[in-house]
Formats: structure tokens, C-alpha cells, sequence
């Protein structure tokens, strides 16, 4: 990985609408809508091919723009004894699009392509359980991305492309009188990141399975 002590800042203009429903006492439903215009977005490429050196580039400007949808509720709407639970999700699609000007990236392989790392979907869904008489808090959590570059190519090489990643959290939240006791899994599924260039899987490695525990306490 080589630096690029000439990178420029990049700057965001944003402008989004959001509307939101209230439709029950813990029921809410939401959309928005999105545009961002990028100047300088920096970006990762590869600068040679041959020893597979990445570093960072400045391209001239990108657009972006999309759509997310969210919701969230409680089950205590199908039974009183579903009370404590929640659940929620929300989906976000976005277009994005690279200007790459008449600066020197012209090596670059794709001139019409999305913003790098820069996904079409986010899908979030998240299922809670509280019981305060307890002080007993439960959490899954689901998120799965859409199909990214990863790396910029160059030269007639194909840009490198982040396959979909599905991940499984969970946390475990417990009031023990004045402390509280918190124990987390993340990416209980196990998933490979898989990266492809073409038709050929230039990468593949398990981020593995990580598990926390920590004990807090309120004077």
C-alpha cells in the first residue's frame, strides 16, 4: 500500500428528505430520499498491476443518490406476551456514479462505473427483546451488503469487486444491581470476504467469529 501525499480533501453537498409515520405507540414507518455530490471523492486503485501495489487517488467528482425505507414495530400488535420484543429494518438503494475529468487517471480500465465502495444495497434488520423487571436486554442483528469495488483497475485489468458479505450479530445485555454485564458475538455466520477481478477470485479470508464480554458499573 503506497500513500499519496498530494490527495485533495473531499468535500460532500447534500441535500435529503425524510418523511416519517407514527403509527402505533412503537410503530414507526419512514422514507427518504438522497443526493450527494462529491468533489475529489478519494478512491483506492491499483498502481502496478504487476506487484499488486494499491494507494489512494483523487478523481475529479462523483454522484449519489438513492432511497431508504425503515421500519419498526413491536410484537405486542399479534399478543401481549410479545410485548418485550422489537423488530426493525431498513433498506437503502443507491446509484452512484464517478466523474473521472481529464486528470491523469485516464489509466483507470472503467471510466463508466460506480463510486469505489460504493454499494447498490444496505439491508439492516434487527430483532430486540427488553424486559426492564430484569434488566434483560437480547439482540440479533442482520446486515448484508451488495457487490462493491474494492480496488480501482488499471491498465485493461477488470476493477476488483467486493463479493456480498451476510453478517450475524448478537448481544447479550444483564442488570446486576449497581453493574451490568455485556457479552457481544459478531459474525456468528462465519462469512468469507471474497474479492473478484473478471472471473477470477483474487481473495478470499474469514474475518472469523469475535466475542466480547465486558462488566461495567454506574457510583
Amino acid at each position: 500500500m503506497s500513500g499519496n501525499p498530494d490527495l485533495l480533501e473531499t468535500r460532500i453537498h447534500n441535500v435529503d428528505v425524510r418523511a416519517e409515520w407514527f403509527v402505533g405507540e412503537n410503530d414507526v414507518l419512514a422514507a427518504s430520499a438522497f443526493y450527494k455530490r462529491f468533489q475529489n471523492p478519494i478512491e483506492r486503485v491499483i498502481r502496478n498491476p504487476d506487484s499488486g501495489d494499491l494507494g489512494f487517488e483523487n478523481a475529479a467528482g462523483a454522484d449519489s443518490y438513492g432511497v431508504e425505507l425503515e421500519a419498526r414495530t413491536s410484537l405486542a400488535r399479534f399478543s401481549p406476551a410479545l410485548r418485550p420484543v422489537r423488530v426493525g429494518a431498513n433498506l437503502t438503494l443507491i446509484q452512484s456514479q464517478v466523474d473521472l475529468g481529464d486528470s491523469a487517471l485516464g489509466a483507470q480500465t472503467n471510466k463508466d462505473r460506480p463510486l469505489q465502495g460504493q454499494s447498490p444495497y444496505v439491508v439492516n434488520v434487527n430483532v430486540g427483546y427488553e424486559r426492564p423487571e430484569s434488566g434483560t436486554e437480547v439482540a440479533v442483528l442482520y446486515n448484508v451488503y451488495g457487490q462493491r469495488i474494492s480496488e480501482v483497475g488499471v491498465q485493461g485489468l477488470p476493477d476488483v469487486y467486493e463479493r456480498p458479505f451476510h453478517r450475524v450479530d448478537l448481544s447479550l445485555t444483564q442488570k446486576l444491581g449497581a453493574t451490568q454485564l455485556k457479552l457481544t458475538a459478531a459474525n456468528l455466520l462465519n462469512a468469507s470476504v471474497t474479492l473478484r477481478q473478471g472471473d477470477v477470485t483474487v481473495q478470499t479470508y474469514k474475518p472469523g467469529v469475535a466475542f466480547t464480554a465486558s462488566l461495567g458499573w454506574a457510583l
